[in-house]
């Protein structure tokens, strides 16, 4: 499938994906939008935000901060998924692959968002649940990274720190400012 979808952002559009696949298995493309409609539809109406999200967010914002989302999914479907959850109130910027044409880990998402919350890479934290894509490419490009794992599989390398709750974030990014300041 990568290879058909020419990697990159085109990954993460269902219909593509759906058309691909049934062109491999030698059927008509005719049920690819269907499909698409159904694993979305599917998807949307089952989806719940994950534990203290909102809460998180308002309290971020009350702290004076910019929130963002910085992902690989497509612009469309992230505001759909934003808008579903009731979280698209507390978004300020949106960064996305699609608009961007590189996927995380590439440093320049991480430069874009920063770009749009109109502060420097170092003053930005990128939370997220890859610890690969997310956290350490973060730290790569320069920005906090951390790592949410709710599960706790295994520790964190030096240098990136772990919540197992959003609900933990506030006080973290509020004690990194405390260390920070002189």
């Amino acid at each position: 499938l990568t290879r058909r979808c020419g990697g990159g952002p085109a990954i993460h559009n269902r219909l593509i994906r759906f058309q691909i696949l049934l062109e491999l298995a030698g059927l008509p493309i005719g049920a690819a939008p269907e499909m698409a409609d159904c694993y979305w539809n599917t998807l949307l109406d089952h989806m719940e935000a994950e534990p203290g999200a909102p809460e998180t967010l308002r309290a971020l914002r009350s702290m004076g901060l910019r929130i963002g989302v910085g992902t690989n999914m497509t612009a469309d479907r992230q505001f759909e998924k934003l808008r579903r959850l009731g979280l698209l109130p507390l978004v300020d910027l949106l960064v996305t692959s699609e608009e961007l044409g590189v996927e995380k880990p590439d440093p320049r998402l991480f430069a874009l968002c920063a770009e749009k919350a109109g502060v420097p890479l170092g003053d930005c934290a990128f939370v997220g649940d890859s610890l690969e894509k997310d956290a350490l490419a973060a730290l790569r490009a320069g920005m906090t990274g951390v790592w949410y794992c709710p599960k706790g599989s295994v520790p964190p390398p030096a240098g990136v720190p772990a919540i197992r709750s959003l609900t933990e974030l506030p006080a973290l990014l509020n004690e990194k400012e405390r260390n920070e300041t002189p």
